[in-house]
């Protein structure tokens, strides 16, 4: 019962630590993205900033809560069932904070306007020659001159889209070190988002499954003597299941899936199944790697 308490405790300090740092770091991200954006961008809303800090919190916080629950040697069923009620708790919760912050609407900082000379040249991206933009009116949403490494001089016209007119302004070149992780995330956020819309029972029955899943994958966490190593283990295994994640919820995916069950089963259960039918099969086979190991020692 002590080491359920602390397991309780684990998951909810690791859910709201996730949550917090990862939302400073999405609000960090979006300052300096509206820094390098000229003309400048408005800032966006602090909710959809901090709305891919969810699904980071939900699937570390099970890591780390599942890592703990193998130290502590937590009888499994009991720290499956403990898992997934924290879980989709935790994660209704979070969801309904974001939804109540985005209808504040708290006020946004605004930029002022940018004001600029003929011929100002923009370097639109970095390299050897690099590109660049030479603007020919007094503003930022006049017409410009496009110089491309190896290709002719193109003019772009001022009735050109203003949003895709934009230009990101390196200050030095920039490799992002995860950008799928980032891009992975961002993607599980509007899928929860959406399962939130649907409803309470919905997003129960998605957050439910993808739980169920992922500790089902805690199989991976207790495979060597090293703690360290089985949480690395974990996490390379938490990483795939966030790209099958996306994965099945890509438009073309999801809809292949969907003319397969056909009328069988309703086009917005299908992922959830999917992630509920392979977390069953990965316990069955836990289970059974478990009692073949008791009868070999026995």
């Amino acid at each position: 019962m002590k080491n359920l308490a602390k397991l309780i405790l684990s998951f909810t300090f690791s859910f709201v630590g996730v949550l917090v740092l990862a939302g400073l770091a999405a609000l960090l991200r979006a300052w300096a993205d509206t820094a390098v954006l000229f003309p400048p961008a408005d800032f966006p809303s602090l909710a959809a900033v901090l709305a891919p800090a969810l699904p980071a919190a939900f699937y570390c916080s099970l890591l780390f809560a599942i890592s703990y629950s193998s130290r502590r040697r937590i009888p499994y069923a009991v720290s499956l069932i403990a898992l997934l009620a924290l879980s989709l708790g935790f994660a209704m919760a979070a969801s309904t904070g974001l939804s109540r912050l985005e209808k504040l609407s708290p006020p946004r900082p605004k930029f002022p306007a940018v004001s600029v000379q003929p011929g100002l040249v923009l370097t639109v991206t970095p390299g050897d020659p690099p590109a660049r933009a030479v603007l020919t009116g007094t503003g930022p949403e006049s017409a410009r001159i496009l110089s491309l490494p190896g290709q002719a001089l193109f003019f772009e016209p001022a009735s050109a889209s203003y949003t895709a007119r934009r230009i990101r302004l390196p200050f030095r070149e920039e490799r992002n070190a995860a950008p799928g992780i980032s891009a992975d995330f961002a993607g599980s956020a509007r899928v929860f988002r959406a399962w939130f819309d649907a409803g309470p029972a919905p997003f129960a029955v998605y957050a439910g499954s993808l739980g169920l899943f992922l500790v089902s994958l805690g199989c991976l966490v207790n495979i060597s003597f090293w703690p360290l190593a089985n949480l690395f283990f974990g996490a390379l295994a938490f990483r795939g299941a966030l790209a099958l994640e996306r994965f099945l919820n890509a438009g073309e995916t999801h809809r292949l899936l969907s003319s397969f069950a056909g009328n069988l089963i309703p086009e917005s259960l299908v992922n959830p199944i999917i992630f509920g039918v392979l977390g069953i099969l990965i316990l069955l086979y836990s289970g059974l790697v478990y009692l073949a190991r008791g009868r070999r020692s026995e």
